[in-house]
């Protein structure tokens, strides 16, 4: 049986650490060192995200304090269809590279 995707608000990306953001969304397409921040890039058929880390000096993390759409997710409606094809996309692929 498969879980239901518990898609989360964009308000929900800022705060994440790099561990949730994978369970979330899969690793990366890409990353990208931009020092201090690390950028992830995920990009799926539809849209393309950036999810810009920095490290909280609190707890040693890095967490997400920024993100940004790309392409093809301006309206809010938009951004939940992205991150819903996202999180499809990669939880198919992970499945199919075990």
């Amino acid at each position: 049986m498969q879980e239901a995707l518990q898609i989360p608000a964009t308000s929900e990306l800022v705060g994440l650490d790099e561990q949730r953001a994978i369970e979330l969304f899969g690793p990366a397409t890409t990353a990208e060192n931009r020092a201090p921040a690390t950028v992830w890039h995920y990009k799926s058929s539809r849209c393309e995200l950036d999810l810009v880390f920095y490290m909280e000096m609190r707890s040693g993390k890095m967490r997400t304090l920024h993100y940004d759409f790309k392409t093809g997710a301006q309206t809010p409606q938009q951004r939940q269809a992205c991150l819903k094809t996202i999180m499809q996309e990669n939880s198919r692929n992970s499945a199919n590279s075990n």
